[in-house]
């Protein structure tokens, strides 16, 4: 399940109490003699412990190969199976264990429930429903014409027809948890490729798993003759019918716990009832309690406290307690010493490339009436054909009720983890060949037609960040023919030997990290924000909201990459400092600084690092709200150029009135330091070629201003002033005079090392990503009111950037 936090006290007791009465009762003969209640608990650690242990351990080892916790798993199946003393173990207390797993399950399947919407069929686009029928249908008639042949054959099974069938439907499914983890380990989950086969894999795996329950009912039922289908149709719907009283008690269980304070132990207690009592009748019609729970999920109301509570909580008991013994149990059950023959490796290999094949042609036939390139094409083939959690029930389902012999529950969990081995190295490779083949052309806002849609990506660290950002980007909306995307991400912070969950919600506007309790809220007010925003915001501004979880130490390379794939031309940070309640700036987090730092070196466009100090309030503007007054200080350059172009844009908006302040060498200095000035960041007065270098600057720089004063000065959008300065010193002294006059400053980040107008800055500043002005702009004796933004160009080549440590 991925998110890790602390067991409730609440559903962990309950789970130890089950455990231990029953081994208790299972061990009764001894208790007197040694003191069994001790044995009982070491057992049950040495259960739990070493298959936990294992796990983590393996993960860490694949991590950096893009495999996801899930392969982790299986491959502690395939090496519990192999020892020995763990069999002994689990033979001794075989009876608790499986009581443990018989309740634990349901649970992992109500979470897969409440991860998965109905909304999912029509809120998903055509292309979607293409890709996922065409690699269904085409995986189920492959697998089960070659199926029928093997079980008929092989092991002459009855019914082989029909379970044929059955383990096609099953392999056709993909698992979406497991698709999502790696694809954000691949960093694809944001791009367009990443989109499609995420929505593709929820709507196959919603619908072969609602089918799911029909076909166990069935399978059991032509060994048993136990129960039929009629019972689970009943069941579906009873829930159906019952979906909005339960939505009435969820909203009223959120109405008693409001924001802030502890949930009550009591009404998580009375929907373990419920799950209880869903459970007993399913199973009493003849529904599986997997199932059962499943289908209670997926009819759960989905917004609010509860469901938040609920989730954390119940990752965290999976992920401890239920996966690890479930692990066990079916390490026990793989017996490797079958595997004895070329003909049973054959079949493995047979199943994987039936199970990879399948999934790969057929999408790749969709996405060729749909225009997609092959290599897409083959890299969503690849990702639909990941395996997960609801493979492994039905195959340890089906062992238990007899429907697999041992070598062939062997190969099919053999071939479950090398399907989920290969398929993130096969996306990787072709993935890293299209990066490599398609370099990015610079992305910038001065290169970029100012009709043509702006795509931004909008870093959110703090809520606190939500209202600036939000009122920025509402600036930022240009002509009223221009479109606007924005994608706002939510960057939050993990240890280094955590890893990333992020879950994907249905309606593809937004996704979400699931961390803790604490997180999750945070993450559910910024969406909450950006979904009211987008709302509000009318035509021509689409707004998406994501988060991502990671430590500091690789954080931006998420960041980048997600501009990359976003093909985004202007990246946003807020500054890592915030405003106290007395005006003045605080230390801030250090780690977001290093993240700043890095991000500029690396990043794939241009970047504007918001220092705010209220801009817009706390509450979010609308567009005949904005009401700004913005000077852009100009003193050249390809960053400042690049402000220009950010000042343009906001120029546009009605409320926002801009002032250029061009700061000027005055005529007590030298010539040459009047050039200098002008030159580039990365030019020094010594470098070959510098003077030659700073002329063409300079001539770059009169072009930009000559263009900006024809096109929007002359027609009175914006004004114009030069100011002349003989040192730094006068410099600071100038922009002081203008603190009061306005509310936001646009700067750029240019060094200008050798600039007589900035002469001397560098011996007091403070925080280099921002440049030499803006550092003076943020320092909390400048200002209580105006907020500054620094741009950085995009830069082609990270050695070109100045000293930032």
């Amino acid at each position: 399940m991925g998110s890790y936090g602390r067991v409730n006290a609440t559903w962990g007791d309950h789970f130890y109490s089950v455990v231990v009465n029953s081994t208790q009762g299972s061990c009764g003969s001894t208790r007197g003699e040694t003191g069994d209640g001790q044995i009982v608990t070491r057992t049950l650690v040495l259960q739990i412990g070493v298959p936990l242990t294992l796990i983590h351990l393996l993960h860490l080892l694949i991590r950096r190969t893009g495999q996801p916790f899930f392969v982790a798993e299986m491959m502690a199946v395939v090496v519990l199976s192999l020892l020995s003393p763990m069999k002994s173990l689990y033979s001794s207390s075989s009876t608790s264990l499986e009581l443990l797993v018989g309740h634990g399950l349901p649970v992992l399947g109500f979470m897969m429930g409440l991860d998965m919407s109905f909304s999912s069929f029509w809120n998903s686009d055509l292309g979607a429903f293409s890709v996922a029928a065409g690699a269904t249908l085409f995986s189920v008639a492959l697998t089960s014409a070659c199926g029928f042949f093997y079980l008929s054959q092989a092991f002459e099974m009855p019914h082989s027809l029909f379970l044929a069938v059955f383990w096609s439907l099953i392999f056709s499914n993909v698992s979406s948890p497991v698709l999502i983890q790696v694809s954000t380990e691949l960093k694809l989950i944001r791009t367009r490729i990443g989109r499609l086969a995420v929505s593709a894999g929820l709507l196959s795996d919603l619908s072969t798993l609602l089918l799911f329950g029909f076909a166990i009912t069935q399978a059991t039922t032509a060994i048993s003759r136990y129960h039929g289908p009629e019972g689970t149709v009943a069941f579906i719907v009873v829930l159906l019918l019952l979906r909005g009283l339960i939505a009435w008690g969820a909203e009223w269980v959120n109405r008693m716990n409001p924001e802030g304070k502890r949930m009550k132990s009591g009404h998580l207690m009375i929907l373990a009832l419920l799950e209880s009592v869903a459970i007993f009748l399913g199973q009493a019609v003849g529904a599986d309690a997997f199932y059962a729970a499943f289908l209670l999920g997926l009819v759960f109301h989905k917004e609010g406290r509860l469901v938040r509570e609920v989730k954390s909580r119940c990752n965290a008991l999976c992920s401890y307690l239920v996966l690890p013994v479930f692990t066990l149990k079916v390490g026990m059950h793989v017996d490797l010493a079958s595997m004895n023959s070329l003909q049973a490796w054959g079949v493995l290999l047979l199943l994987i490339t039936l199970i990879t094949m399948g999934k790969l042609v057929g999408t790749v036939v969709a996405c060729s009436r749909m225009g997609i390139p092959l290599d897409e094409g083959a890299v969503l083939g690849f990702l639909l054909s990941i395996k997960g959690y609801v493979h492994v029930v039905v195959a340890q389902r089906c062992f238990d009720h007899g429907l697999l012999e041992p070598v062939l529950f062997t190969q099919i969990i053999l071939a479950i983890l090398g399907t989920d081995v290969l398929a993130p190295l096969l996306v990787m490779t072709i993935v890293r060949k299209a990066r490599r083949t398609s370099p990015l052309p610079r992305m910038a806002l001065q290169w970029m037609d100012s009709r043509l849609e702006l795509r931004v990506l909008a870093c959110i660290e703090d809520k606190r960040d939500v209202p600036s950002m939000v009122n920025l980007v509402e600036g930022l909306r240009g002509p009223t023919e221009s479109k606007l995307m924005v994608y706002a991400m939510h960057l939050v912070e993990l240890p280094d030997d955590s890893n990333t969950v992020l879950v994907y919600q249905e309606n593809q506007q937004h996704m979400e990290v699931v961390t803790s309790t604490e997180a999750l809220d945070q993450q559910n007010q910024i969406a909450a924000t950006f979904r009211s925003y987008d709302q509000q915001a009318g035509d021509g501004l689409v707004v998406r909201h994501m988060a991502t979880a990671s430590s500091f130490s690789t954080m931006h390379e998420d960041v980048c990459n997600a501009a990359e794939d976003m093909r985004a031309t202007l990246l946003v940070l807020p500054f890592h400092r915030h405003q106290r309640v007395d005006g003045r700036m605080d230390l801030g987090n250090l780690g977001f600084q290093s993240v700043h730092r890095k991000v500029l070196r690396h990043a794939p466009c241009s970047i504007a690092i918001l220092v705010d100090r209220g801009l817009g309030g706390t509450s979010l503007l609308s567009a005949t709200q904005v009401s700004h007054h913005v000077a852009a200080i100009f003193l050249g350059g390809p960053d400042d150029r690049e402000a220009m172009a950010f000042a343009a844009r906001l120029a546009e908006h009605r409320g926002i009135s801009l002032s250029i302040v061009r700061f000027l060498p005055d005529a007590r200095s030298e010539p040459s330091s009047r050039v200098s000035s002008l030159a580039p960041f990365n030019v020094g007065p010594d470098s070959a070629g510098s003077m030659a270098e700073a002329a063409k600057e300079a001539e770059a720089d009169e072009e930009c201003i000559a263009a900006f004063r024809e096109r929007y000065v002359a027609a009175g959008i914006a004004s114009y002033v030069e100011k002349y300065v003989s040192s730094g010193v006068e410099t600071v002294t100038r922009l002081g005079e203008l603190e009061s006059l306005y509310t936001l400053f646009v700067v750029g980040r240019g060094g200008h090392t050798s600039s007589v107008v900035t002469s001397g800055m560098r011996e007091w500043e403070e925080t280099p990503e921002l440049g030499p002005l803006g550092d003076v702009l943020a320092a909390s004796d400048f200002s209580v009111t105006a907020s500054v933004i620094v741009v950085q160009l995009h830069r082609t080549e990270t050695g070109t950037d100045v000293e930032l440590l």
